[in-house]
């Protein structure tokens, strides 16, 4: 059975456009796209897309997929109940999480880090400030491509 399921996490209209914008460049892989509950539904009604909700029938669903899912990307992977559980569980089976960052958070913030991350095994960042910042703040280098910012 191949890996062809990518599963995309999206707390805001901003990512669900992400999440378009990566499923035309990933072409050989079927999408997934679950999102926060606390998203607007409203947002959600404006996509032909089946969406599903993070929470336990989600989970449920899921694991009969397991064997089929290569990735779990996150469009935000804040220190937050919901992205802790869901990354968890990706680790749990051994299914590589890739993070994307949001803003140019050290730039915007004095080099100071706004948004916490947890961990992934690859961090998709804005710039090669951040990336300098991130590897000073202990984030391993072999983890962390720079993609550019809205990518």
């Amino acid at each position: 059975m191949s890996k062809n399921i990518i599963i995309f996490y999206a707390v805001s209209e901003k990512h669900i456009k992400k999440f378009f914008f990566i499923k035309k460049k990933f072409k050989e892989y079927n999408f997934i796209l679950v999102y926060d509950k606390h998203i607007d539904k409203t947002i959600l009604q404006k996509y032909n897309e089946k969406f599903y909700e993070l929470n336990n029938n989600f989970f449920n669903s899921i694991r009969k997929k397991i064997k089929q899912i290569a990735y779990l990307f996150a469009s935000t992977l804040q220190v937050r109940y919901d992205p802790l559980i869901l990354s968890y569980f990706f680790y749990k089976y051994k299914i590589p999480v890739i993070a994307f960052q949001e803003t140019h958070q050290f730039y915007l913030h004095n080099q100071y880090m706004n948004n916490y991350i947890l961990p992934a095994d690859k961090y998709l960042i804005c710039s090669q400030f951040e990336k300098e910042i991130f590897i000073k703040n202990k984030y391993p280098s072999n983890k962390i491509d720079v993609v550019g910012w809205d990518s």
